[in-house]
């Protein structure tokens, strides 16, 4: 076999060969990337005029099932079905666009003291980085940097919270409803 690829004409030609095998895989592959690609970012809707691409929803999806899996432990997969995660998602992205549009700002600080203090990643009353990695690739099913944004998204969720519910002085009953009213008004703003 190496005789017969020595000689020059039929090396040129296994080449060839081989070059057209290999050449129009790559191409193909190149443009189905392209294609995914172009797909991931057509948009799935709008919010106050402005699209909201695919990759944004699915963050937003992940996010309000982190958040679940936090609230509801254990229980999360029972309960999953009844939570309505889409419609979850689409309100996160129309109240995270108010709190950019009003200026809430959130520092890397204040994010790295909520995730210290959270009981999840506690062990023998302090934070566990193991413990946080872990829970991070086990649980969540998240990288840290994306965790980290999304506990950072979370904070200005609760500052706009408190932004427009506080001037009332109301108890925690009369808040909650009043930004509910806060919610359906501006999800009839967004669409």
């Amino acid at each position: 076999m190496l005789k017969i690829l020595r000689h020059k004409k039929t090396a040129k030609k296994v080449w060839i060969g081989l070059a057209l095998i290999i050449i129009p895989a790559f191409a193909l592959w190149g443009f189905g990337g392209a294609f995914r690609s172009r797909e991931e970012s057509q948009p799935l809707g709008k919010i106050f005029g402005r699209p909201v691409s695919n990759i944004e929803f699915r963050d937003a999806i992940s996010a309000v099932t982190t958040t679940a899996i936090m609230q509801y432990g254990d229980q999360f997969q029972e309960i999953e079905k009844s939570l309505n995660l889409e419609a979850q998602a689409w309100e996160r992205l129309i109240l995270l666009y108010e709190a950019k549009r009003r200026g809430i700002k959130v520092s890397d600080q204040e994010v790295v003291r909520t995730i210290e203090s959270m009981p999840y990643f506690q062990y023998k009353g302090g934070f566990d980085n193991r413990i946080y990695n872990q829970t991070l690739q086990y649980v969540f099913r998240l990288k840290a940097r994306d965790f980290e944004e999304q506990m950072r998204a979370n904070l200005m969720l609760n500052k706009l919270y408190k932004q427009v519910t506080d001037p009332f002085k109301l108890d925690d009953k009369a808040k909650e409803e009043k930004f509910r009213e806060f919610i359906i008004e501006l999800n009839k703003k967004a669409q």
